[in-house]
């Protein structure tokens, strides 16, 4: 038989494939002709580059367009300018790229991204069309600076994921940020002259940090999305925040000098908490329209019309503190409106309102409105602490009623007031009830200092 030798190969170890750092280049714009890249013989342009390379530009005029390969990073010293004459793109990012410390220049579109990009200490200016168009693709950002032309865009985003820390908004922009159907997170926003600051049409917001004045229109609006929005200091606008169809939280904010109202939402979920409104004009502090609302905490002072108003839907407020409230002008002069809370076609559970020196009531219930309350006080107001009609409903814990100039609590019209315990003094009658029409008032425990009227719709019950 003959022998099978097997002789064993051994292999030579796998050597690992260690990444290829890309190569180093040098820009002048004041170097002599002739550079090749390094440091002390800079480039006198940027290079139209095949590969990805670490570009280093020091201070002085480019003339785009330019276009780099995915894994660039170009990196600003001094006063390192990218620019386009006419229309067009200064800079299109359809690869990964890195931008650090420039400035961005003119044309058209400041930077154009279809592709993950990157920008640190980036500033953008004259552009007519956008600073920072993205499209299907994702942007981390730091330190921006927007500076544009009237009725240009300072961020676009569609289908797109953008994270911006730290961006000064200024002049007169349509809108700091326009995205829809894209996910857009905003930190240490400062905006003064952009018309809009944020827009956003279906997608998310986060906003942590706002410093806002200046605009027309509207600071923040959302459609059909999600937010939340918190830290924000807003002074003029037509509406600090406007929501339609959107789940919103707004805590911790500080809303002054809209035009029209504080902040409005229709047919949406907004939450307040640790929301200061002063100077809001005849669309009052807070409009919930047609929702489902939740008011932690809210404040409203020196405003027109009303403090909060619920119109359909329903809403859980905690703590509602409102201060001067002015009424507006009628047909025959006389003031109407000035409510603390208004209620109407609607169903609010309240906690706790305090409201002085109002022009209306402290609450104010209509068509067909249910409010459930613990606590209404209610100091120097044109029209009591209560006045419900037309087949509304409020159930009270406790009302106290301070200096009226009128009924400390009001049903005019075919409505009902149920209230445990009453305290009513310095009105001109502490329950006024037409009780032709239906109305009917139900009054438990009062103080010392509350007198009742005699009424066939007054009745007594036990307080508890």
């Amino acid at each position: 038989m003959g022998a099978l030798l097997v002789v064993g190969c051994v292999r030579a170890p796998v050597q690992p494939v260690l990444p290829v750092e890309p190569p180093v280049l040098w820009v002048d714009a004041f170097a002599a002709e002739g550079g090749d890249g390094g440091v002390e013989a800079a480039l006198k342009t940027v290079p139209l580059l095949r590969e990805a390379a670490r570009v280093h530009v020091r201070s002085g005029l480019y003339a785009g367009p330019f276009v780099f390969p995915a894994g660039t990073t170009l990196e600003g010293h001094g006063e390192a300018v990218l620019f386009l004459e006419g229309a067009g793109t200064v800079i299109t990012a359809n690869a990964p790229l890195e931008l650090k410390h420039l400035s961005i220049q003119g044309g058209a579109v400041g930077v154009l991204a279809t592709a993950p990009l990157s920008l640190a200490q980036v500033k953008f200016s004259g552009h007519r069309v956008a600073a920072l168009q993205v499209f299907d693709a994702g942007v981390e950002a730091r330190a921006l600076e927007v500076a544009s032309r009237l009725d240009t865009v300072g961020v676009d985003a569609i289908n797109a994921s953008v994270t911006v820390s730290g961006v000064k908004l200024d002049g007169p922009l349509s809108f700091g940020v326009r995205s829809a159907d894209s996910t857009v997170r905003l930190s240490k926003v400062t905006s003064v002259g952009p018309s809009s600051v944020v827009q956003v049409q279906r997608g998310s917001l986060e906003v942590e940090g706002l410093d806002a004045s200046g605009g027309m229109r509207t600071a923040i609006s959302l459609s059909s999305a999600r937010g939340v929005l918190s830290n924000l200091d807003v002074t003029g606008f037509e509406y600090a925040v406007l929501g339609v169809k959107s789940t919103v939280d707004v805590r911790h904010a500080k809303l002054r000098g809209a035009r029209f109202c504080g902040a409005s939402f229709l047919g949406s979920k907004p939450t307040f908490d640790d929301v200061f409104i002063e100077r809001a004009g005849s669309g009052g502090g807070v409009q919930l329209l047609d929702s489902d609302s939740e008011v932690k905490t809210l404040t409203v002072s020196n405003s027109l019309s009303s403090g909060l108003l619920v119109r359909q839907g329903k809403a859980r407020i905690g703590s509602l503190v409102v201060r001067d409230l002015r009424g507006e002008p009628g047909p025959d002069g006389a003031l109407f409106s000035g409510d603390g809370l208004q209620v109407r076609d609607a169903q609010v559970e309240l906690t706790s309102l305090e409201a002085d020196t109002i022009d209306g009531a402290g609450v104010y219930a209509s068509n067909v409105a249910k409010v459930v309350a613990g606590r209404i006080d209610v100091r120097s107001s044109g029209f009591g602490a209560a006045v419900v009609e037309r087949k509304s409903m409020l159930f009270a814990e406790t009302i106290t009623s301070r200096a009226s100039r009128g009924p400390s609590i009001a049903v005019p019209e075919d409505g009902l007031i149920d209230v445990k315990s009453l305290s009513a003094q310095g009105g001109d009658v502490s329950v006024w009830a037409d009780c032709a029409s239906g109305s009917f008032v139900t009054v438990g425990a009062v103080d010392e200092g509350t007198v009742l009227p005699r009424l066939t719709c007054l009745g007594r019950s036990k307080s508890k």
